[in-house]
Parts: C-alpha cells; sequence; structure tokens
C-alpha cells in the first residue's frame, strides 16, 4: 500500500485526534496534582479508545476472512490498520500516564511498541518496494504464478535446444522431469541434421543453462548476474553454426526472464517477511490486552 495524497484525511484526523488528546491531558494533569491515572475517566477514556483501535487494526484479519467482507473497501481498511494502529500508542501511554506500572503493563507497553515499529517498517517497505520492483524487474508476475513460470521456461528452453541439436540422449533427463511436472512430454522436434557446434550447445545447456533453469539465481552460476551470463553467451556464439545463433539469443532471453523472476521473488519475500513477526506480536497484544482489562475492572 503506497502512502500518497489519498491517506490526507486519515492523516489529518490522526494528527487532531492526537493534539486533542494531549491537550485534555494536560489540562488534567494541572487541575490534578498527581496526574492522571489509568483508573481516573480521562485515563479510562483514553485507555477504551486505544482498546477500540487496536482491535480496529486487527479487524483487517477478520476481513481477509470474509467475517467483514461488507464493511468498507480493503483499502479503507488499510488505511484505518496503519493510522489508528499509530495512535493507540501515544494513546496508551496517556493512559498509564506515562507510568508503566506492573509487569502486565509494561510488558503491554513494550509489545504495543514492537507492534507499532514493526507495522511503520511495513509500511515503509509496502512504499518503496513497488517502485523498486518496476525500475529492477520488467517482466513482472504475480507471486502465485513463479513457480508455474520457471516451469514454462524451462520447457521453452528445452524445445529451443532440442530443435537446434536434434533428440539427443543428452537431454534425456530434462526430458523425463519436464514430463513428470507438466503431465506430458515436451514437444520434441523432427529428427534432422544438427548444424555444426550443436554438441557445444547441447553442452553448455546440460552443464549449465538447465541446473540454473531448475535451481534458480544462486551465486554459483555464471547465469546469476546479467554481465557473466552476457560474456558465456558470447563466447559460445562464434564456436557454433550462425543457424544457432537464434537459438542462443533465445536462451540469453530465457535466462534473463528468470533472473527478473528471481529478483522479484526476493523483493516479494522483503516485502512480506516483516509479517512473521507483526503478526504473532499483534496476536500477543490482543490476548495479553484482553488480559488487562479483565484485570483491571477485577480489582
Amino acid at each position: 500500500m503506497r502512502i500518497d495524497h489519498t491517506h490526507r484525511g486519515w492523516a489529518w484526523g490522526t494528527a487532531i485526534a492526537l493534539v486533542v488528546s494531549v491537550s485534555a491531558y494536560l489540562v488534567h494533569a494541572w487541575r490534578e496534582p498527581g496526574g492522571p491515572k489509568g483508573g481516573s475517566m480521562i485515563g479510562l477514556a483514553f485507555g477504551t479508545a486505544a482498546a477500540l483501535m487496536i482491535l480496529f487494526a486487527a479487524g483487517i484479519a477478520a476481513r481477509k476472512r470474509a467475517i467483514l467482507a461488507r464493511i468498507g473497501s480493503a483499502t479503507w481498511w488499510m488505511r484505518g490498520h496503519l493510522w489508528l494502529g499509530f495512535l493507540a500508542f501515544p494513546l496508551v501511554l496517556l493512559h498509564a500516564g506515562f507510568s508503566f506500572g506492573g509487569w502486565l503493563t509494561t510488558i503491554l507497553v513494550w509489545l504495543l511498541m514492537f507492534v507499532v515499529v514493526s507495522g511503520l517498517i511495513g509500511a515503509a517497505l509496502q512504499h518503496a518496494f513497488p517502485g523498486v520492483m518496476t525500475a529492477q524487474v520488467c517482466d513482472e508476475h504475480t507471486f502465485e504464478q513463479m513457480d508455474r513460470m520457471r516451469i514454462g521456461l524451462r520447457r521453452e528452453a528445452f524445445e529451443l535446444v532440442a530443435a537446434a541439436c536434434g533428440p539427443t540422449e543428452a537431454f534425456a533427463a530434462e526430458k523425463d522431469e519436464l514430463a513428470r511436472v507438466l503431465g506430458h512430454a515436451p514437444r520434441e522436434p523432427k529428427k534432422t541434421a544438427p548444424a555444426q557446434g550443436s554438441d557445444r550447445l547441447a553442452d553448455v545447456y546440460v552443464g549449465t543453462i538447465v541446473p540454473f533453469l531448475r535451481n534458480g539465481a544462486d551465486g554459483a552460476t555464471p547465469l546469476a548476474h546479467a554481465a557473466s551470463a552476457a560474456m558465456l553467451f558470447d563466447d559460445l556464439r562464434p564456436r557454433v553454426h550462425g543457424d544457432l545463433h537464434a537459438a542462443i539469443d533465445d536462451l540469453a532471453s530465457i535466462c534473463e526472464s528468470l533472473r527478473q523472476q528471481t529478483r522479484q521473488r526476493r523483493l516479494h519475500e522483503w516485502l512480506h517477511g516483516w509479517l512473521l513477526l507483526h503478526i504473532p506480536l499483534a496476536m500477543a497484544l490482543i490476548v495479553l490486552m484482553l488480559v488487562h482489562a479483565v484485570m483491571a475492572l477485577y480489582y
């Protein structure tokens, strides 16, 4: 979610609510020598408002599971999740009178601080990464499509090399593996006399391109980086007949597509990895918040 002019209303509303809350706290602190307490009327008001904001922010999970699907748009929930979740933290501090008190209150405040900080980090990543992805990834696909796209690139490369070099036992392992994952054997050309140098192309395909297309762009292969990949293909072209150059160019394009897909996958993992911290902390916060409320009412 990008933070742009559409957030202006939420930002202004959050700022005004914060100014009003701090002003009310200061007026009460000036009138009450001991300052506001969590059990005072204003302290309870701050605590109740913060709890409702936290529950609202958590409600985005219920909306994603269609429990609240008809209430507001996904964009509206995301903006509310961001801004009200942020506003809850200063309200909790005002509720506690900037005094953590017992162990449960201390844990709650620290938990909320970590949840807010992780949320702000996530918001920053979601704001910045779409632009990074656009700049670094030309051929963008959804995350769910990536495994299928990789299989498609492997099939396309096999059919290119089989057409250029002719059927050979060197490709048998890749052919069998593609047949397994595709559910059918890849297309093979009619038997023709292979062009001069086709054995060199076959060696590069089996020894370098197939492992790359299977395992992705790890640093152990020259195809992981555009510069070293270009050197590999540039070195191969003079060693084979000109009829094979078009196939080499297509193989270079296939490898570039996989490099872009790998970059997109890494950006996607960065973009969503912070949720592994944010969600468990948020769940623990809600549970302890309810325990705190029950204990406060009981005692």
